[in-house]
């Protein structure tokens, strides 16, 4: 029987104590592996105390700066005689150099989770797109979570020639995880002082301009008054100072600071504990304003029961169903507040739609199905 190695990155490999991607990541990784003789993992940092399988082989590579654009492809280079596959699902610019070096002679597949990345401005970013548009047309295969990111992918990597080898598989989560816990949800509830019936609106996500949080603290503040019992709490890592500080001034300066909480970064493992305090009495809602594949997030909610509201960007029309499994709102202070308004006004939509959620997120974005899915491709 032919033995069958794989190598992927990850920016960080720590289990559920990031409070960001790189658990969800940590998640495929471990699923992904069940498929493959021995999986390598090239990352900038480990922790001995997130489990990983016996087959996974984890290289770590601590450099920083200038000096990781030498060692990834060199490390690559080192196990290139060792390894059948490349699978990329990240972006970072010393992954996307050493996966392009190694694609002429490994087979390479590219999972692009979204487009944030390429639109900010600078040089850096320029070279990025370039290099990332080469690669996606060297690939063997590209993987989009909905038919409605090629769009994006189109418009960033206008010399994209490579729509043949395009395949669509749902982003998707370790849906083990999240099942309801009340008890830890009210918990959470209690730490914000929110009473059983106030409805607590929900947000995760990296507290950055294009995640909108913006909009969707403006669209609180247009609707919040005539809803005395609603509360918006707003979850994720902060690494723009200058944006937290700008959400953080707008909170402040509002007459409904008491019901805006901005609780900061949360580790991974918390996730279901928020989401569970939102279930209790609430929703969840995301406002990005361009550059999402599908945020993780989302999916998190919708698989908790939660009903959705989020903005019309990469493929989440793809994922929330109009008026069904959720609402999609534009991305304006207007909107936002209309589709507020309409689910808090409205507990048993609320909750058939959370319901309805729920069964579309079970029955299509389970990580142990599409990782299987994903590692078929990589043999093909």
């Amino acid at each position: 029987m032919e033995v069958m190695k794989l190598l992927t990155f990850t920016p960080k490999l720590v289990g559920y104590e990031a409070p960001d991607l790189a658990s969800c990541i940590y998640d495929e990784i471990t699923l992904l592996s069940r498929h493959f003789d021995e999986l390598y993992v090239v990352t900038d940092e480990y922790s001995r105390e997130a489990w990983l399988p016996s087959n996974v082989k984890v290289i770590e590579v601590p450099s920083r700066g200038l000096r990781k654009l030498i060692e990834k492809p060199r490390v690559v280079k080192n196990v290139s005689g060792e390894v059948d596959h490349i699978y990329l699902r990240t972006q970072s610019i010393d992954e996307v150099m050493a996966t392009l070096k190694a694609s002429k002679s490994m087979d390479v597949v590219v999972t692009v989770p979204g487009t944030w990345v390429f639109l900010e401005k600078g040089l850096k970013t320029w070279l990025l797109r370039r290099l990332y548009e080469k690669l996606l047309n060297k690939a063997k295969a590209v993987v989009v979570y909905g038919e409605s990111m090629l769009n994006d992918v189109k418009r960033v990597f206008s010399k994209f020639r490579g729509e043949g080898k395009i395949q669509v598989v749902k982003n998707s989560i370790n849906l083990d995880r999240y099942v309801y816990n009340e008890e830890a949800g009210s918990r959470f509830r209690e730490k914000l002082s929110l009473k059983e019936d106030d409805v607590m609106i929900l947000s995760i996500g990296v507290l950055r301009p294009l995640k909108g949080f913006h909009i969707l603290l403006r669209g609180f503040i247009e609707i919040a008054e005539g809803h005395p019992r609603a509360h918006l709490v707003v979850a994720g890592p902060q690494p723009d100072e200058g944006y937290k500080r700008e959400v953080e001034a707008l909170a402040s300066s509002s007459t409904v600071r008491d019901r805006v909480h901005v609780v900061g970064p949360i580790p991974n493992r918390e996730v279901p504990v928020a989401l569970s305090a939102a279930k209790i009495n609430g929703l969840f809602a995301l406002t990005p304003l361009a550059g999402e594949g599908v945020p993780r997030a989302l999916l998190e909610a919708m698989a908790m029961g939660l009903p959705c509201i989020a903005t019309d960007v990469g493929s989440v029309r793809d994922y929330v169903k109009h008026g069904e499994t959720g609402l999609i709102a534009k991305a304006s202070i207007e909107d936002v507040a209309s589709k507020l308004l309409s689910l808090l006004e409205d507990e048993e939509d609320r909750k058939t739609m959370g319901e309805r959620a729920k069964a579309w997120v079970q029955e299509n974005c389970d990580m142990k199905r599409n990782m299987e899915k994903i590692a078929s491709i990589i043999k093909s």
